[in-house]
């Protein structure tokens, strides 16, 4: 069974309504970005109802190593190795511990997703990739905790095949929701997804005085001309974003709780 965002969902309500029997009888051969950075992120609570999904985590990980990477990556702060720290990968994860994480590490992690992504077939518009990527990754250092300087717990990845490319973020944080009601100017907002549609929509951003948020404004910059989809969770809240720019769809919803803010941006170069 491969697990994608849709599933993970699934899953979530099966842990909220504490029915441990299907979980345990899922036989997870494969799974996406979107569903190891989601699962990493649960492995890391640990706590009230999702400890009764740590076990059937811990054993599919023992079969997908995307996921096995993912949990080790979040748990342990590990760093991609630095076995040929240039060449393109197919997929790998990059820690968010400390608001110092923009190190040398992470500027070779940023590397190899361009490089990759260049070789994909996605060309000159693999450096706009990398420079949503940062803004995403940025954006968990920023809003995730208390201040810029004590961030939530976080995970960055990437998968990329032949004209495709994903990249996800997650956090296991207070969610944009607590985030953007600091600023009085969105204090009238009362939920999850519609402070997503609100940070999406029209940049809204927790920062008082800075003008709107630019973190979102890249991602779909970056996203012209290719047949891209976003998925946004955070809280109780989901928004999915598909289309170009200038003419997306966007399908606001509901999902089970979850702590933190999750991200996935895919795209095509057909």
């Amino acid at each position: 069974m491969r697990l994608t965002h849709r599933e993970t969902d699934e899953i979530r309500q099966l842990v909220e309504s504490r029915e441990i029997r299907p979980l345990e009888s899922l036989q997870v051969t494969e799974v996406d970005l979107y569903a190891a950075i989601e699962l990493a992120c649960c492995q890391f609570l640990k706590r009230e109802n999702h400890k009764i999904l740590f076990p059937c985590v811990t054993q599919w990980a023992f079969r997908v190593p995307m996921l096995q990477s993912a949990i080790e990556t979040i748990h342990r702060g590990n760093v991609p190795l630095r076995i040929n720290p240039f060449r393109p990968r197919p997929w790998e994860f990059f820690p968010i511990t400390t608001a110092s994480w923009n190190d040398n590490d992470y500027h070779l992690f940023e590397s190899r997703f361009t490089a990759a992504v260049r070789q994909a077939g996605f060309g000159r518009k693999s450096t706009a990739l990398a420079g949503a990527f940062f803004e995403m990754a940025d954006n968990i250092t920023q809003h995730s905790g208390p201040s810029s300087v004590n961030p939530a717990r976080g995970i960055l990845g990437y998968q990329v095949e032949s004209e495709q490319m994903t990249f996800g973020v997650g956090d296991v944080g207070r969610g944009v929701l607590a985030s953007l009601t600091e600023n009085p100017a969105w204090k009238h907002i009362e939920e999850s997804a519609d402070a997503l549609e609100a940070i999406v929509k029209d940049h809204a951003s927790r920062r008082l005085g800075l003008g709107p948020g630019q973190g979102f404004l890249q991602v779909f910059k970056s996203l012209a001309d290719m047949n891209g989809q976003l998925i946004f969770r955070s809280g109780d809240g989901l928004l999915t974003i598909a289309g170009q720019p200038d003419r997306r769809q966007a399908s606001k919803g509901s999902a089970v709780f979850f702590p933190g803010f999750q991200l996935s941006v895919s795209c095509s170069v057909k």
